[in-house]
């Protein structure tokens, strides 16, 4: 009976943002029709009393869980800083029982996390991530990395998203200028301080140029340096957007920037492969990867803001381009990061760890 009732166990923040976004994603795809998927939160935006909180009852209630015989597999999603020091416990929790542990490493400041620590605590890194059974990256650039600090096995599979809906397709009306979307935490990992900066000349040249930045993070200090450059009347400031005024922006604007200075594998780039916009972003973390320059998407150098406006008026200029890059996105985004492309890979990985392939 135990065993019957025993569920995969997902441990991951409830906090706006990427991994929150693949946890829903998997919990909705089809894998969650042939595993029993639990998710169990280990942190929020809260404040540090109840972040505090929240961990510590996680905690227990994994342990409960553990203890009853009710985890076929810990399913553990980590980033950097924090989140890798709190998961490390859900770790030494499974490997106490005996339980199959995946690390799914999301963090886009990992390297310079871990190559910044002293050397004991690069030590416990390497050993916690010794404990698991296998590590997940999103990437293979993120793969080579983590093969080099474990014995761990270690397999690249991407982040997905569900397939925005075909009225999110279609071509840029001739009549307007295309309109300019950035999705992303509101900070300087996420470039949006240099995108401010290098689409202040297109605003003042291009008459009509609107564009829509949707996130969280130093809200204030971004519309206040919109209106220190007076763009305030076509540069919008969102704040944070749910998933339908996303859907709305995704069917709306025509190119997408994300300028970061350090990713995993974007869950906001994925939303605009699928949605088939022409994508500008930065060389960092899994982005070559996902857009092989020029073929699938405009990179430019993190920091280059020059580079990054002139992509800008290239991408504004050019509806040729446009097109023919949104089509390749959307066509790769179905081939390589779709659910039904990504799923399979996850639904063999539990199989493998949980012992169904012996069955």
């Amino acid at each position: 009976m135990a065993r019957r009732q025993s569920c995969i166990l997902l441990v991951s923040t409830c906090a706006p943002g990427g991994m929150l976004s693949v946890i829903q994603s998997l919990t909705q795809s089809e894998l969650a029709t042939r595993w029993p998927l639990r998710i169990l939160c280990s942190h929020d935006g809260g404040s540090l009393a109840r972040r505090l909180l929240l961990a510590w009852k996680a905690l227990w209630q994994c342990l409960w869980l553990l203890a009853g015989g009710r985890v076929r597999l810990l399913h553990i999603h980590v980033a950097e800083r924090g989140s890798f020091f709190r998961k490390s416990l859900f770790v030494l929790l499974g490997r106490l029982f005996h339980t199959p542990i995946i690390l799914h490493m999301h963090g886009a400041e990992f390297r310079s996390f871990y190559a910044g620590q002293a050397p004991w605590v690069r030590r416990y890194v390497r050993w916690i991530i010794g404990m698991a059974d296998q590590v997940v990256a999103l990437s293979r650039d993120w793969a080579s990395f983590y093969a080099e600090l474990s014995p761990t096995p270690v397999e690249a599979i991407a982040n997905f998203v569900p397939l925005p809906p075909a009225s999110s397709q279609g071509p840029t009306t001739a009549s307007a200028l295309p309109e300019i979307l950035y999705l992303g935490r509101f900070g300087e990992r996420k470039g949006i301080f240099d995108l401010i900066e290098a689409v202040k000349p297109l605003y003042e040249s291009h008459a009509g140029l609107q564009i829509w930045c949707g996130g969280d993070g130093e809200i204030e200090r971004v519309r206040s340096l919109v209106a220190s450059h007076g763009m305030s009347e076509r540069f919008h400031v969102l704040g944070w957007v749910d998933a339908d005024k996303r859907a709305t922006l995704l069917r709306q604007c025509r190119i997408f920037v994300l300028p970061s200075y350090a990713e995993g594998l974007p869950v906001a780039i994925l939303e605009a492969m699928g949605a088939g916009l022409a994508i500008l972003a930065t060389r960092v973390g899994g982005i070559p990867e996902m857009l092989a320059d020029g073929a699938y998407g405009i990179l430019v150098e993190p920091g280059d803001v020059d580079g990054l406006r002139q992509a800008l008026q290239r991408l504004l200029a050019d509806a040729g381009t446009r097109e023919r890059l949104g089509m390749a996105a959307r066509k790769r985004f179905l081939q390589v990061y779709s659910a039904d492309a990504v799923v399979p890979h996850l639904d063999a990985l539990y199989r493998r760890l949980t012992g169904e392939n012996r069955r």
